[in-house]
């Protein structure tokens, strides 16, 4: 029985042991616990960018462009490939000893010693023996032409026999040491590859060999095609870019291989999309997309429009298919973004080039088209990409195909539909802001400056009134659509409805300010009633601190003084009227506890007390004072309001050292008596009503 208690401890200890790694190989993968120790090891990433910096050094240090550069290269990459591939190896060996279940925490430390150890015997050494044997045949070659040892031709041979050597080598190796027999058959494709693309595109060589384009061409695709099928047999994604990567590069280094090099590229293509689909090497099909369209810059230059659109239209067709084939986001979303806008791009130059009228109907047969695969796809974040693709088509042919007029109010209305669609769905919420933001900096950098301004009795010429107000009506109603499912934005909607509104009364009435202050003060007090409502409080206050310093400020000097001949035509004073009448009107209308009431009533009592010092003269002013300061405290008094009492009281302070220290210096006696006796009686008036009603004063505080 002991024996038996024993065993089933030790069993236990050895569950939470192995209970324990398998949370250490999660930590170190970064995958669920459900993943299979098998799937993880074949998920892991291949060092694709350490991979393509040792065949891109190589290439440098062959072709002659410099050592200098090709040389720290091929090191960077060397350390890419290095760094990634020791974290694998870790996961490796503690899953060995782990399905073993034998003295699983020993083998952990054990493995990590000798993963150290693995890293320098055997990818560090393999990795600086190729590259110490590359730059020593490099350097070997370099000397020998030098010294004239060895032919063009001679060169040629003996690249060839040295490349299909190693590319044999490495296949032999590879049943017992897979990952240098992959270095090893990689690096002999490359040596290949170059041997043939040198024989023709070379001068010299081409002219020892005598080799024909065409037969280049073919060679140099037959060692692709190699390539290719290697990888894919040996399950190879390193192998697979270095195909690529040559194949491309074909195109991309020639100068002369006209229309063939775009069928070239498009059998590259082609045959990638059908691996990456094949082998689910989604990211390699992303750097195949942009590799694409790259040769294709490079290679389509002085062709018809026929010939270039052509190609242009297979790859973008190729990506597309392969994008509706791809499951995962993180690659399927970049090639469709890079894709239909490097298509667009490229498209875009020859149409504008051939057949510019055009252009609107080819961005919106675009558009179309990205609508239909988002109905298609059935990845729903993959599908909603598509969508909002086909509505950045979908806005840039707006410019395109109408007239500047017309822009912002298809603009604005596009705005509203998908405001709604956000409403109705829940989708393209941020889609729908971003295009609000487009026609509010379209509308006030664009229409400000560039549409012509109101023409009074022809409706149809002021196209600026008309596209300013259709957007502020399409604002506002964004705002009413979604002040219950989004009220921050509902908020800024109604910001940009109501500035651009301001915006366009001061353009359209720039040489009328004396409307600007009207309209102005019939605005504010719109906002104050619709606030009952609408949170439009501090878009009421903001536009009554403009309102209020631009009548201070301008209207004050530059508008019509009041004249008793010609009443309508004192625009200074009916402006400070209107605006000190709306400012007292909102201070009534506004709730006690509304902070901005007090604003208000100040705001009206000072443009009062301003009005009376510009419109009357010397001792007259101290009378309106008096006057405006007996009315203030009226209502004071009437409407219980302590704010306006004590307006009423200031004013009377002012006028009380005015009289005193500035009427009757240089009056006549009578009138100086006068002066002192009128304001007297008023004081005593305010005085006696004071003690009055002091009862009352006390319960109105």
């Amino acid at each position: 029985m002991a024996t038996l208690s024993s065993l089933e401890k030790e069993v236990e200890s050895l569950k939470r042991e192995n209970r324990h790694i398998i949370r250490r190989l999660n930590a170190l993968e970064g995958h669920k616990p459900s993943v299979k120790a098998s799937e993880t090891v074949s998920q892991n990433k291949s060092p694709v960018g350490g991979i393509l910096l040792i065949i891109f050094g190589a290439l440098i240090c062959f072709i002659g462009i410099g050592i200098l550069i090709g040389i720290p290269l091929l090191v960077w990459g060397i350390i890419i490939v290095n760094k990634s591939s020791s974290k694998s190896a870790e996961t490796m060996h503690i899953k060995a000893h782990t399905a073993k279940h034998e003295e699983p925490v020993k083998h952990i430390k054990a493995a990590r010693k000798t993963s150290v150890e693995s890293d320098i015997g055997i990818k560090w050494f393999s990795w600086i023996g190729i590259l110490a044997l590359v730059l020593g045949v490099g350097f070997f070659v370099k000397y020998a032409i030098d010294n004239g040892w060895i032919s063009h031709l001679t060169r040629l041979v003996l690249g060839g026999v040295v490349g299909v050597g190693i590319f044999i080598l490495g296949e032999l190796m590879m049943k017992k040491y897979s990952r240098l027999g992959k270095v090893l058959a990689g690096g002999g494709i490359a040596i290949l590859y170059f041997i043939i693309y040198a024989a023709y595109h070379f001068y010299d060589y081409r002219m020892a060999t005598g080799i024909p384009l065409w037969l280049d061409i073919t060679l140099l695709s037959i060692v692709v095609l190699i390539a290719v099928l290697f990888s894919v047999a040996k399950d190879s994604q390193a192998i697979i870019i270095e195909a690529f990567f040559l194949g491309y590069a074909t195109s991309l280094l020639s100068n002369s291989f006209g229309v063939l090099s775009l069928v070239y590229t498009a059998m590259l293509t082609i045959s990638l999309a059908f691996v990456v689909w094949y082998k689910k090497w989604p990211y390699i099909g992303v750097g195949g997309l942009f590799a694409t369209y790259l040769v294709y810059r490079f290679s389509t230059a002085g062709y018809e429009f026929v010939t270039g659109f052509s190609f242009l239209t297979i790859y973008f067709v190729t990506f597309v298919i392969l994008s509706l084939a791809m499951k995962k986001e993180g690659s399927a979303i970049p090639m469709i973004i890079g894709n239909s806008i490097l298509y667009y791009i490229f498209s875009e130059l020859l149409i504008d080039k051939y057949y510019p009228d055009y252009l609107g109907l080819f961005t919106l047969v675009l558009s179309i088209l990205y609508m239909v695969i988002y109905f298609l796809h059935k990845d729903k974040k993959i599908g909603m990409v598509n969508l909002i693709v086909s509505l950045f088509f979908l806005t840039i042919t707006v410019p395109i195909q109408l007239s500047s007029d017309l822009v912002t109010i298809v603009w604005a209305l596009e705005t509203l539909v998908l405001t709604g669609v956000f409403v109705k769905t829940g989708k393209l919420r941020v889609v729908s802001l971003i295009m609000g933001g487009v026609t509010v900096v379209k509308t006030i950098f664009f229409d400000s400056w560039y549409l012509k301004d109101i023409v009074l009795g022809n409706a149809e010429i002021s196209v600026r009134l008309i596209s300013y107000l259709f957007t502020i009506a399409a604002f506002y109603t964004c705002f009413a659509l979604l002040m219950k499912k989004e009220k921050q934005f509902s908020v800024l909607y109604s910001w940009f409805a109501t500035g651009l509104l301001a915006l366009i009364v001061a353009l359209e009435l720039s040489d009328h300010h004396y409307w600007i202050s009207i309209i102005y003060s019939a605005i504010v007090l719109a906002l104050v009633l619709l606030s009952r409502k609408y949170d439009f409080d501090y878009q009421a206050v903001s536009l009554s601190v403009i309102l209020l310093l631009k009548v201070l400020l301008y209207d004050s000097y530059r508008l019509t003084a009041f004249d008793i001949n010609n009443i309508l035509g004192s625009t200074r004073f009916f402006a400070f009227i209107c605006a000190a009448t709306v400012f007292y009107l909102t201070a009534l209308l506004l709730d006690k506890k509304n902070p901005f009431r007090d604003y208000f009533s100040w705001s009206g009592t000072l443009l009062l007390f301003v009005l009376f010092m510009l419109e009357f003269k010397e001792y007259w002013i101290s009378v309106g004072w008096s006057i405006l300061a007996l009315t203030v405290l009226a209502l004071g008094f009437g409407l219980k309001r302590k704010t306006l009492r004590m307006q009423g009281i200031i004013i009377f302070g002012i006028t009380i050292l005015k009289v005193f220290l500035y009427d009757t210096r240089n009056l006549a006696t009578l009138y100086r008596t006068v002066s002192f006796i009128v304001l007297g009686c008023i004081l005593l008036f305010v005085s006696f009503i004071y003690a009055k009603y002091k009862d009352r004063l006390k319960e109105i505080i």
